[in-house]
């Protein structure tokens, strides 16, 4: 697990270190491209050289949260709702 940066998380400063690390991480592991899933703010270090091997998925975490609403939406009519799922132990409240 990464350490936690104590700084804005909208800071260009933040954005910069916290992408850095993550082109860090895939060099390692053989890979040529990052590819990262965020929102808006990290259009604005977008046109940084530095950031040639990033692919900037922007809007993906709102595609994300759809999907997971809709499978709550799914589950809840199927009648896979809060309590049941509780009561048989799948999972906490």
């Amino acid at each position: 697990m990464l350490p936690i940066f104590q700084a804005p998380a909208d800071h260009k400063y933040t954005l910069i270190a916290v992408i850095s690390r993550f082109m860090a991480i895939s060099h390692l592991g053989g890979q040529k491209y990052t590819v990262i899933i965020a929102d808006q703010p990290l259009v604005l270090v977008w046109a940084n050289h530095k950031f040639e091997t990033v692919i900037f998925l922007v809007g993906g975490l709102h595609v994300c949260l759809n999907f997971f609403t809709r499978i709550g939406q799914h589950m809840d009519i199927a009648g896979l709702n809060e309590e049941l799922l509780t009561e048989a132990g799948v999972c906490a409240a």
